[in-house]
């Protein structure tokens, strides 16, 4: 039994030397959209929407995001957190912005993420992501820790996994 669902969807269109690129998060708690225009190589405008969330402040981090005006292009989504200081961020809509950067940056049209993650029992979880409506990744977790598969065996989700993946996987891979 899935009890989390989560969809990201990036949709893009360009023009000669710029375009705009829209993404969206969406799950139980949260519905979040992001804007990014570019021109050129670089972030021209950016735009935040908080529409579900869950804290009384997360509408008003819509306006850190522009702390990515001019920041240049990059097919690495973490690269966001280069551009501002995270910790004064909303984490979705930072991460958000950081997808559709590198979504663009790629050239990519369209991208879909679902994310499905079933009942816990004994501390045990599979988390199921799907790209593209193709499986992409899929995990078997404990506790906090995934067990399986190879190379993902023994990393913690809640300590270092997105340097372990940019260290050690591939630009898409690790934004997966």
């Amino acid at each position: 039994m899935t009890v989390f669902r989560r969809r990201v969807e990036i949709v893009a269109s360009y023009a000669e030397q710029s375009g705009e690129v829209r993404a969206t998060l969406e799950d139980d708690f949260h519905h979040f959209r992001v804007r990014v225009r570019h021109n050129a190589g670089v972030v021209s405008a950016v735009d935040g929407e908080a529409i579900r969330f869950p804290y009384s402040l997360c509408p008003q981090a819509c306006e850190q995001l522009q702390h990515l005006l001019s920041m240049p292009m990059s097919q690495v989504a973490h690269s966001v957190t280069r551009q501002t200081d995270a910790s004064h961020q909303c984490t979705h809509l930072l991460d958000l912005a950081g997808l559709a950067i590198a979504a663009a940056a790629r050239g990519a049209v369209q991208l879909r993420y679902d994310i499905n993650v079933g009942q816990r029992v004994n501390q045990r979880t599979r988390a199921v992501l799907l790209r593209d409506d193709r499986p992409y990744l899929s995990w078997q977790i404990n506790g906090t820790q995934i067990e399986g598969p190879i190379p993902y065996a023994g990393i913690n989700l809640r300590e270092g996994m997105a340097r372990w993946a940019i260290s050690n996987l591939s630009v898409e891979a690790a934004e997966a």
